[in-house]
């Protein structure tokens, strides 16, 4: 059993490995699809809640009908014009960046006045994460291209983790489990 398990954490390194140099070089085609994605899904989310609406029996709530003329829009727009579209999700999500980050600012202004040692440090990370918001706001198709590349970067580092953990770590990780096994066994 710790043999396969040692051989799942290569499989799991090689598959993040993979798929973080595909989001490195193809993250273009990712917040394509992605956009492609967003937009069939809203698109027949609406299409169901007007079908509901004119079928159903009982159904007659203006809800369904609000709901599937608004989601049916909104998903004809994503497929229609990706890029436009697309650039509304890093807007929004720098908003929300830089009032998150606000309260974080208000917190780090209560940690000094309280005379906190390391107050500036997560002040340090507010004004990077309102940084990072400013630029999804100001330049949002590089942001989510940006976003993507970014988890690629993470993958692949995770993944080579993984395999300096298969090479050099596993046969010492063994070892000390069998070890903490004997221990628990004598005791008893």
């Amino acid at each position: 059993m710790k043999q396969k398990n040692k051989y799942n954490v290569l499989i799991m390194s090689l598959i993040s490995l993979a798929v973080g140099i595909f989001f490195c070089t193809c993250s273009h085609f990712i917040v394509n699809a992605v956009g492609w994605a967003i937009g069939a899904v809203l698109t027949l989310t609406g299409i169901v809640a007007l079908l509901i609406y004119f079928l159903a029996k009982g159904a007659q709530s203006a809800i369904y009908l609000t709901g599937g003329i608004i989601f049916s829009v909104v998903g004809i727009f994503f497929l229609i014009s990706q890029s436009a579209a697309l650039k509304i999700i890093p807007i929004a999500l720098g908003i929300i960046l830089i009032i998150i980050s606000t309260f974080m600012i208000n917190s780090c202004v209560g940690m000094k006045r309280m005379n906190y040692k390391y107050w500036w440090i997560p002040l340090i990370f507010a004004l990077v994460i309102i940084c990072a918001g400013l630029f999804m706001i100001f330049r949002p198709g590089k942001s989510l291209e940006f976003s993507i590349i970014f988890v690629g970067i993470a993958l692949i580092v995770d993944a080579v983790m993984g395999v300096i953990t298969f090479f050099f770590h596993s046969k010492a990780a063994g070892q000390y489990v069998e070890a903490d096994y004997r221990e628990i066994d004598t005791q008893e």
